[in-house]
């Protein structure tokens, strides 16, 4: 039922919405915004076979916008464009009993180079619950707020790999305020790191500015943590 009230949500929003960079007149400055989304926010029992689709405002920088676009649990993804409307398609599908947590960055923009004001995200379940765990806090570089910073987190009870190297378990970026936030995380010990991609590559490579908090966070069930600040420095280069 909820398939069938987004698409006439959706059709309803497209057709209002600006198609493109426009002709003439004041310049656009506005960020862009997320007028919809498929799943509904916290939707459960979806299916393994579902498609995620989000409908922006205006038309948007595609190869840009996909690159700010993180799943958690990650998963192969296909993109396809109808417009102002992203489809993502999945070519493993979705695995049962699953919180999946779809972020979209600050790295997305739209045709006029204009930002996402903050990373949105919304999260869906293929099981019956939705992790409530949340992280919370700001990137600094110079002392300055910094935005588009990408900004990850381990979950160091199932990760045995490299941290900076290896993939996270949940990606998102800072804000224009320099803020981030991750969640509906699962209860777990993580780390966290930000890096400013500068080569766009999406990891982070040595002599790129990189934060390390000062210690690791535990997340409990339906808990919320406010992290300190994550202050930026240059590494040297390779």
């Amino acid at each position: 039922m909820y398939i069938a009230r987004f698409s006439i949500l959706m059709s309803a929003l497209v057709a209002c919405a600006k198609v493109g960079p426009p002709s003439g007149g004041a310049v656009d400055r506005s960020p862009p915004k997320i007028l919809a989304h498929q799943p509904p926010e916290d939707a459960t029992g979806v299916s393994l076979e579902a498609p995620v689709e989000i409908v922006f405002s205006e038309a948007m920088e595609r190869e840009r916008t996909e690159e700010a676009i993180f799943i958690t649990p990650e998963v192969g993804v296909r993109y396809r464009w109808r417009g102002m409307r992203l489809v993502l398609g999945f070519s493993a599908g979705l695995q049962p009993d699953r919180t999946y947590v779809v972020t979209v960055g600050t790295g997305a923009r739209d045709l006029r180079r204009n930002a996402l004001e903050k990373s949105f995200t919304f999260a869906f379940a293929t099981g019956d619950k939705i992790n409530q765990g949340r992280i919370a806090g700001q990137v600094f570089s110079d002392h300055e707020l910094t935005a588009t910073a990408y900004v990850w987190a381990y979950d160091l009870d199932h990760f045995a790999g490299v941290i900076g190297s290896d993939a996270p378990a949940y990606r998102t970026q800072s804000g224009r305020d320099g803020s981030y936030e991750f969640s509906r995380l699962a209860a777990a010990n993580y780390r966290l790191l930000a890096f400013v991609d500068g080569n766009r590559n999406q990891v982070y490579d040595e002599g790129e500015q990189l934060a390390l908090p000062s210690g690791d966070v535990r997340v409990e069930e339906g808990s919320q943590v406010r992290v300190g600040d994550l202050v930026l420095f240059q590494t040297a280069q390779p």
